[in-house]
């Protein structure tokens, strides 16, 4: 499977996964902040892709930068942070 270097990261973060066959989804993701109906609710979106990893745990892959506050409400949310934008050229 050819990698061109001139692509972003996120692609070639799907790519792989559709190589490996393992199910994601590439579209924005919504987190509520608190435990209430969505209406009444503060929602946080994050664009990336989300996976499972071979061990079951929630991934999101993202090519944005997500404050470190962020990361750990996204972590007690049972996701972890894959920060794609250290491989940025």
């Amino acid at each position: 499977m050819p990698l061109s270097r001139d692509r972003p990261p996120i692609r070639i973060t799907a790519r792989v996964l559709e190589f490996l066959g393992i199910p994601f989804a590439s579209k924005e993701h919504r987190f509520p902040v608190a435990a209430r109906p969505e209406i009444r609710n503060i929602m946080l979106s994050f664009s990336g892709i989300t996976f499972a990893d071979g061990e079951g745990r929630m991934i999101l892959a993202t090519d944005k930068r997500v404050a470190e506050e962020l990361i750990v409400f996204l972590n007690k949310s049972g996701y972890h942070v894959l920060d794609l934008t250290r491989f940025e050229q």
